[in-house]
């Protein structure tokens, strides 16, 4: 199922759940139809998941990124910080994915890249910070430690999913800032085993986030996303 989650697929999902254009031909504000803040989060994401799908591997940079922003569309909050809309986010999702496609993609799909990334302490921010000489723990390799000791115990047990997506994506939020914040060079050789397996990764999870989204819809509770524009377009 998850391997033919396209953007197409999954907009023309998002039009049969919400009106796209009324009778006239015009848009029909979102707005004014059910569960109007998950229909501006999901249609938000699905049209920077198709940019992102344009690039594909041809420039894993420029998919990351794009798929980071559709990632954003989906999770954002206008009214919370990013730590607790992210965490938000994940207990939703989790909750409504009956069929745990999340933890059966990471731990039979993609455990070997997330080893990787969280064997990188390039991607790990305690690190960085500590060659910036403004160490955020008194001691980065023992906390690299505890957390992938931490997301080794969660990749082995199905109730510790939250955990384990937390943990991963800490570490594509620091590659995120390193490319968004000009901290790499555009196809650096350094980090292109990072951002591919980091690509490969949000390739799968956005759009299994995004059918969840519209699936289930009405059991989720994500409040109203970032630049909500009221009766407005998306």
């Amino acid at each position: 199922m998850t391997d033919t989650l396209t953007s197409r697929k999954l907009l023309g999902e998002h039009g049969r759940n919400w009106r796209h254009y009324d009778e006239q031909g015009d848009h029909a504000p979102f707005a004014d139809q059910p569960d109007p803040w998950i229909a501006f989060r999901t249609y938000r994401a699905i049209s920077w998941l198709e940019r992102a799908e344009r690039e594909g591997a041809d420039d894993m940079d420029a998919s990351f990124i794009f798929l980071w922003i559709a990632f954003d569309a989906a999770y954002g909050s206008a009214k919370s910080g990013r730590r607790f809309a992210m965490d938000r986010f994940f207990q939703e999702i989790l909750g409504a994915d009956a069929e745990n496609t999340i933890y059966t993609a990471i731990w039979e799909r993609f455990s070997g890249p997330v080893r990787m990334l969280m064997g990188n302490p390039g991607l790990f921010q305690p690190y960085l910070d500590e060659l910036n000489g403004e160490p955020s723990v008194a001691d980065w390799s023992a906390e690299f430690r505890r957390r992938n000791r931490e997301l080794t115990f969660a990749l082995k047990h199905r109730h510790r999913t939250f955990a384990t997506l937390s943990n991963i994506f800490d570490r594509l939020y620091t590659l995120r800032n390193q490319l968004m914040h000009g901290a790499a060079k555009w196809g650096s050789s350094r980090n292109r085993d990072s951002v591919r397996d980091a690509r490969a990764i949000m390739a799968f999870l956005v759009p299994v986030f995004l059918n969840i989204m519209i699936e289930s819809r009405q059991q989720l509770a994500l409040g109203e996303p970032s630049y909500y524009l009221q009766g407005g377009g998306a």
